[in-house]
């Protein structure tokens, strides 16, 4: 087999490490290793999952989140919505505890909304202790007016980001498909909550973070936790014992010094081809895309309002977009080529589309590449 360069080395490890080379055994063991999966739509994380997990199905995922309960949804990394690992749940509390949110920080800028905020947040907390789950219908009874709720129950959160993140709510579906939010010990009255400090989860996250996405720069850690370089440089401080250099095109990556010697001796059969959907979790962990993508295509993927398109990847570079749309008992898929690609990777996106449609309940799908 041939060996490859090292920048293909690093897209191929990367890939590896993300479960997208390897898969993991569970779903717990994916959203543990990758430190959560985005979540604000839940079909992207589903199939997030999917490209990970070993012999996944819908109804598993359905299961472990609302029954078992051993995954969770709440605002974590970014302050975003992400699927985690139950357990997890105080560490990642912890490590966002000394941020605050975007949106704490549009209320401060806004005049007479800081008021309006603590008295909600404080209402928000007492209604959920005592009723277990609540609607958003309930959530609005706590604001003084609807102009008040519309503006504090953003789409991408809001208020709910707080109270999420102080370890208090976190979202669930019914079985109406309506969102409800639930709070913590109705929820999960066997999950043993342990005080963390802000300082030991976000050494706990650095690790994790360059076990599942290095080798990476400290520019994309920082970006990825989206913290000051500053706060980053300091954690890595911390831990540089724990971490190995690898130098590529003049700039700095890190990985974890007890990997380095698999990455050194890995081999694989680098012709992979890969459609990993919106937001995945590989396409929002680096701040350099280059050796993601070439620069004439970012905007393709990356766009405007934090749009992150579904992406076509061979041997983990971007060649090209997909998306889909439901209409009745079919799927019809759509895929744009950047770059030419031969036959036979044509025909792989051809047997991962197939298993897609699968996957989200559809028998019967529409193909179209341009």
């Amino acid at each position: 087999m041939e060996e490859p360069n090292l920048i293909t080395k690093i897209r191929l490890f990367r890939l590896i490490k993300n479960g997208l080379l390897k898969t993991f055994d569970n779903i717990t063991q994916c959203t543990e290793s990758l430190c959560g999966i985005q979540s604000q739509q839940l079909t992207s994380s589903y199939i997030s999952l999917f490209n990970r997990v070993k012999d996944l199905d819908l109804n598993q995922i359905k299961v472990q989140l609302e029954q078992e309960r051993s995954i969770i949804r709440i605002w974590g990394i970014r302050h975003t919505l992400h699927l985690y690992s139950t357990k997890d749940w105080p560490i990642i509390s912890a490590a966002v505890s000394d941020q605050k949110s975007w949106f704490e920080k549009k209320i401060k800028n806004v005049r007479n909304d800081n008021e309006i905020y603590k008295s909600s947040y404080n209402r928000i907390i007492r209604l959920v202790k005592n009723k277990g789950i609540i609607s958003k219908e309930d959530i609005q009874e706590c604001f003084p007016d609807k102009k008040s709720f519309d503006f504090f129950i953003s789409p991408w959160g809001g208020i709910l980001i707080g109270l999420s993140s102080a370890g208090i709510i976190c979202s669930i579906q019914s079985s109406n498909k309506k969102r409800y939010f639930a709070e913590r010990n109705f929820w999960l009255p066997n999950l043993k909550w342990r005080d963390i400090s802000s300082e030991e989860a976000n050494e706990n996250i650095f690790e994790r973070y360059l076990s599942a996405y290095g080798p990476a720069g400290i520019e994309d850690f920082a970006f990825w936790k989206n913290i000051p370089l500053g706060l980053a440089r300091n954690i890595y401080d911390r831990l540089k014992k724990k971490v190995m250099i690898v130098k590529c095109e003049g700039k700095d990556l890190m990985m974890l010094s007890d990997e380095y010697d698999d990455f050194e001796n890995f081999t694989v059969d680098h012709n992979s081809v890969l459609l990993l959907y919106r937001f995945d979790p590989l396409l929002l962990a680096y701040k350099d895309k280059s050796l993601l993508i070439d620069a004439c295509d970012y905007k393709k993927i990356w766009r405007i309002a934090g749009i992150i398109e579904g992406s076509i990847l061979i041997n983990g570079f971007i060649v090209g977009s997909w998306k889909f749309v439901r209409k009745q008992k079919r799927i019809i898929f759509n895929v744009c080529l950047f770059k030419k690609i031969d036959n036979s990777q044509k025909l792989k996106i051809k047997e991962q589309l197939d298993k897609i449609s699968i996957f989200l309940g559809y028998s019967i799908y529409d193909y179209y590449i341009d």
